[in-house]
């Protein structure tokens, strides 16, 4: 990645155009603002990495490293490439509780973000593990704070048949949580399932923390619903591309994530 300004600005590489069935389906802009002209703080495309142990190694943690590939046959927008996740069958990886994640730190801390991210699943995709007694769930994309247990998180819940959600962190979690189930006259989030088409799809997530904490999040520019709440967790200090998933399936699936990107302005979503 090439550092172009302070704090690390990085350019989105202009690197060899993606096939029609790499980009259909991504209906909001996915140049290097956030549509409103304002430039991101951070950007990855994973375009500059040559080899796996490269995109290693920009990671600041890492679950399962072993299962993240560099797939240089799919890429989003202007890069030819993209971070692959390679998950085992359920009887492979013997857990009910399974973890493939990248991590990059938030610097410096602070108390509000807009984070996007472009993600990908294979079309034999499921969150409905084999032994799962339950709704399945795949925790997506999460942004922490400190000082509380929990996070801000945009997940898979409610088994393939449920809807995207976001919740916020333990200490209260009811007021935080937003569940865009078409309820009471609110959004409508698309069924889980239909996600699994080997398309790209992107998320955003703003979150903003003060005397009344806040969240927002969208999916493929659908604005699926904001909450209100009071957390002790401050400042936000990370962001994951993926945490667990509660089950896994019978055979191996796949996901990709093709940009991480996040503004500390607004920038006009």
């Amino acid at each position: 990645m090439r550092h172009l300004c302070p704090p690390f600005l990085i350019l989105l590489a202009l690197g060899a155009c993606t096939s029609s069935a790499d980009t259909v389906g991504v209906s909001v802009t996915s140049g290097g603002d956030g549509g409103g002209g304002v430039a991101p703080d951070f950007v990855e495309d994973f375009s500059s990495y040559q080899n796996v142990d490269e995109l290693l190694a920009a990671a600041d943690y890492l679950f399962n490293a072993d299962r993240i590939s560099l797939d240089s046959g799919v890429g989003y927008a202007g890069s030819d490439r993209s971070m692959r996740y390679n998950y085992p069958t359920a009887s492979e990886a013997g857990l009910d509780n399974y973890t493939i994640g990248f991590r990059k730190d938030i610097d410096p801390e602070v108390t509000e973000i807009w984070v996007e991210a472009a993600v990908r699943f294979s079309s034999d995709f499921t969150i409905e593990g084999v032994n799962l007694a339950g709704a399945g769930a795949l925790k997506l994309l999460h942004v922490y704070p400190r000082n509380v247990v929990g996070r801000f998180g945009i997940n898979l819940a409610g088994g393939d048949s449920g809807h995207i959600r976001a919740e916020g962190p333990n200490d209260d979690f009811e007021d935080l949580y937003i569940y865009p189930h078409g309820g009471q006259g609110g959004p409508e989030a698309p069924i889980t399932s239909t996600l699994f088409d080997e398309e790209w799809h992107v998320l955003r997530h703003h979150i903003r923390l003060g005397d009344d904490d806040f969240h927002e999040f969208w999916l493929d520019g659908q604005y699926l619903g904001s909450a209100t709440g009071q957390t002790a967790g401050t400042p936000l200090y990370n962001i994951w591309l993926n945490k667990n998933m509660n089950q896994l399936a019978d055979h191996p699936m796949e996901l990709w994530w093709g940009k991480l990107a996040y503004w500390t302005s607004d920038p006009g979503w």
